[in-house]
């Protein structure tokens, strides 16, 4: 998730550097559109929030979080058990 949100942040700044105007809402909509149907229901909830209000910052932080919580709900591999165990 990180490499795909850095990869965002890269093509923004690219226009920036062609000095092509981007909106912060056309960076937030590539960003949601272009994520895997696992984040269906989080893309809903953001979508809810009115896009001039969303900010890229406060979108990144939402897909970490969601990203961390994924992991935490992935289930240990044996080898980690045993050693827990």
């Amino acid at each position: 998730m990180l490499d795909h949100i850095n990869k965002d942040k890269a093509l923004a700044y690219q226009f920036t550097c062609l000095e092509v105007s981007v909106r912060n809402e056309d960076i937030i909509m590539t960003l949601l559109e272009s994520l895997s149907p696992l984040y269906v229901h989080l893309i809903t909830a953001l979508k809810t929030i009115s896009i001039k209000k969303l900010t890229i910052q406060f979108l990144r932080a939402h897909l970490m979080h969601r990203m961390l919580k994924k992991k935490e709900m992935e289930p240990q591999s044996d080898d980690v058990a045993m050693v827990l165990y």
